[in-house]
């Protein structure tokens, strides 16, 4: 078994994926970021980079994407293009889908049909999540108890180091 669990934050710079971050600085034993995203925060996104030193960052805006692709950084800049093929490929066992209303909504179905773990910060992934697992084969429906399970487990860490502070 994996000593620490590879993470991506989809959305790590909104007040969700910031909260995840402290999460998981307050617990780097279990868990290790693996790359990180935004969409138009590049300051905030290279900050969050600089402290947790992911494989990768990834920028959804096309516009700040091409002018930070150019930039000399030691992890790689993805864009929005990449992230269903990083989260579907790469080692990462968590995927923390922490934007706001339907944004990443593909990426993080891909997540749960590949059996990734997830975190959601929002009704509206959940939501369409279910729906999307249901119309799927029968034997889909482990996955969405997979699910459900996965996300009990990162709620109850996240309260746990709440209480804690």
């Amino acid at each position: 078994m994996k000593s620490k669990q590879n993470v991506i934050i989809l959305g790590s710079t909104g007040s969700i994926g910031t909260s995840a971050l402290e999460v998981i600085e307050n617990n780097q034993d279990k868990f290790a970021v693996k790359y990180l995203s935004t969409n138009t925060r590049v300051v905030l996104l290279l900050e969050q980079a600089k402290n947790f030193q992911p494989e990768g960052i990834i920028i959804t805006d096309d516009e700040a994407f091409k002018e930070l692709k150019l930039a000399n950084l030691p992890f790689k800049v993805y864009s929005r293009s990449d992230l269903t093929k990083i989260i579907v490929e790469e080692d990462i066992d968590v995927v923390i889908a922490a934007m706001v209303g339907f944004a990443g909504l593909e990426s993080t179905l891909e997540a749960a049909k590949s059996g990734k773990k997830i975190a959601l910060a929002n009704k509206e992934h959940l939501l369409l999540l279910v729906i999307s697992l249901q119309n799927m084969h029968n034997n889909q429906v482990q996955k969405l108890s997979r699910l459900i399970q996965n996300i009990q487990l990162f709620c109850s860490v996240w309260l746990v180091n709440k209480k804690i502070r």
